[in-house]
């Protein structure tokens, strides 16, 4: 009888212990998250990437690989020359008559900002022959005379302003980002703060990481920089330049 009595104990404290234990984890558990908080991760999370972006951006330095046009500046480019069809020729051609100077963009801090550099690797007169053949690219007609019509800076001014002007706010104007008399390239460039947007406008803006530029700024699978280029133009469809890392 004792030894019923005494097996009838351990057995309910077992079942104690066992039911106790099940309530502790019970209420360990940790609650789903609700969608606002899932939102909230999110947001944090985009926040995180946009800097990423930005920084690895500043970080790096870029040669130009292409400049994609919109098919809607491709077809201006074929059509009539005349208005603003010629800047859409213009702009195909120049960004692809830079590509003999193999330039490389760089960026260095200064203050809150970073100044953006364009480095052309030829000197003397290797570089004199190259300024001369991109003026010829642009300006077939003067290809006849064997000279610059134009100053050596203010072509090295235009053609390194392919490469910084895809980095320029949204107001500025062609020529804004150098300086023709030096041809050197005077633009800076201010990080876009996306920690305070809401959900949805970080959704929409988190590529935006350039403050006054509007267009998009990302990596692609090949780890290129893509810089959107959007021009309305021609219409509602993005045009872009691909860089990649400098060796």
């Amino acid at each position: 009888m004792k030894k019923r009595n005494l097996l009838s104990i351990l057995v309910a404290g077992f079942l104690a212990l066992t039911v106790f234990s099940c309530s502790s984890s019970e209420d360990e558990v940790t609650p789903p998250l609700t969608a606002e908080e899932l939102q909230e991760q999110t947001r944090k999370a985009l926040a995180v990437t946009s800097d990423s972006i930005f920084q690895a951006v500043v970080e790096g330095d870029w040669k130009l690989v292409e400049f994609v046009p919109s098919a809607e500046m491709l077809e201006a480019k074929d059509g009539d020359q005349a208005g603003s069809n010629a800047f859409a020729n213009t702009k195909i051609l120049r960004a692809s008559a830079v590509k003999p100077f193999d330039m490389t963009m760089s960026f260095a801090k200064e203050g809150d900002q970073y100044a953006v550099s364009v480095s052309i690797p030829a000197e003397g007169e290797d570089l004199t022959n190259l300024v001369l053949n991109y003026q010829n690219t642009l300006n077939p007609d003067f290809a006849a005379w064997g000279i610059l019509v134009f100053t050596q800076e203010e072509l090295m001014a235009e053609a390194k302003g392919v490469l910084a002007g895809s980095f320029s706010t949204d107001d500025a104007k062609p020529g804004d980002a150098t300086d023709a008399e030096t041809g050197k390239v005077t633009l800076n460039v201010k990080q876009y703060d996306v920690s305070e947007l809401s959900y949805e406008n970080m959704l929409l803006n988190y590529t935006k990481v350039v403050e006054g530029n509007d267009d998009r700024i990302f990596f692609n699978q090949e780890s290129q920089l893509i810089v959107e280029d959007t021009d309305q133009t021609y219409g509602t469809g993005t045009s872009y330049y691909v860089f990649e890392k400098a060796e």
